[in-house]
């Protein structure tokens, strides 16, 4: 989709899909921390990072569910257009962004005893090249008390074995799902993404976790493709994110992606549902 008549002519032709989407947050969470909805319940259902032990598993649509954008479509390119009518009526959870990503694949279940622990990546990872920006995530698999220092060594998006990010402090929010990078007040954290050395863009897969400070719980390396953010600003009225006005191009969504959500709360969004819906379009290749 090149031009606004490209646009048009998709929704004319009857080459868009809406479908909606319901997530409920059971969790208390905390303003300046990231939530992966994921393993949150609701439509889609959750899902909770099952997997062989330090080992790659992929995330498909056809096997694990996620936001339901439609079919394959075989000599065709799908794009996400529209996120619409996002609405939660929980005031501690506004305002919030919701970010969508397409979930490549998780190695799961880190241990946090302090020690080095090597990481398997048996699978082609899918869908993405490296050098289209895949980045990490550290989700809280199961709680922890919090400060504890990691690093990883990464292969990057040039295939430059080796390379080791900086000191990330982890933070204190004892969540299972929190992001565990993302405490905007906690010195020594790095965001929604693990900081990678300087120079690099993207992670081809991670090689090694080392837990230089032990805790007690554990992590889960997830791999994924940032997409979109959309916002909700208040409980009285729905936001839509027409992404074409927003970002000046429509993110496009590759066959069998696994799309999920990351909720960024004002406050607690203990209790609160988030709705809304997605317009996925598609043109001939």
């Amino acid at each position: 989709m090149r031009t606004v008549a490209d646009i048009s002519k998709a929704y004319l032709d009857g080459r868009s899909l809406r479908r909606s989407f319901n997530k409920n947050c059971n969790l208390v969470t905390v303003v300046g921390t990231a939530q992966d909805l994921s393993g949150q319940p609701g439509n889609p259902p959750a899902q909770f990072y099952v997997g062989a032990i330090a080992t790659a598993t992929a995330l498909t649509r056809s096997a694990n569910g996620g936001l339901d954008h439609g079919p394959n479509m075989p000599g065709h390119t799908k794009f996400l257009h529209k996120l619409e009518n996002l609405q939660t009526v929980t005031p501690g959870a506004v305002p919030c962004t919701l970010e969508v990503h397409d979930y490549l694949a998780f190695y799961p279940f880190l241990g946090m005893d302090a020690g080095e622990q090597a990481l398997i990546t048996n699978i082609t990872i899918p869908r993405y090249l490296p050098s289209d920006g895949i980045q990490m995530m550290i989700v809280e698999q199961n709680s922890y008390v919090g400060a504890a220092t990691i690093r990883i060594t990464y292969t990057n998006q040039d295939g430059v074995a080796g390379r080791v990010t900086p000191v990330i402090t982890l933070n204190s929010v004892t969540n299972t799902g929190t992001i565990a990078t993302s405490a905007r007040n906690t010195l020594g954290t790095c965001g929604d993404y693990v900081a990678l050395q300087q120079g690099d863009w993207g992670v081809a897969y991670p090689e090694s976790i080392e837990i230089l400070t032990g805790d007690v719980g554990v992590l889960c390396i997830v791999l994924v493709k940032p997409l979109a953010t959309a916002a909700i600003y208040e409980t009285t009225a729905p936001a839509d994110w027409d992404l074409w006005q927003a970002l000046g191009y429509l993110p496009e969504i590759k066959d069998d992606a696994y799309l999920n959500l990351l909720l960024k709360p004002a406050g607690s969004a203990s209790g609160a549902t988030f709705w809304g819906n997605i317009i996925t379009l598609w043109k001939a290749n």
